[in-house]
């Protein structure tokens, strides 16, 4: 069963895994998983 805890504990990896993410300048691309986290285009270059 799916606890809470262990959601929490996925999303995190998946947001670790995401900003660690290297991007072209140009990408615009918007996906789910930066609504989920408050990732917007500009943030998601900026963490090269």
């Amino acid at each position: 069963m799916m606890t809470e805890r262990k959601l929490e504990q996925i999303l995190t990896r998946y947001q670790k895994s995401f900003v660690a993410k290297v991007y072209a300048e140009e990408n615009e691309e918007h996906d789910l998983l930066m609504d989920v986290f408050g990732i917007s285009p500009i943030i998601k270059r900026e963490n090269k």
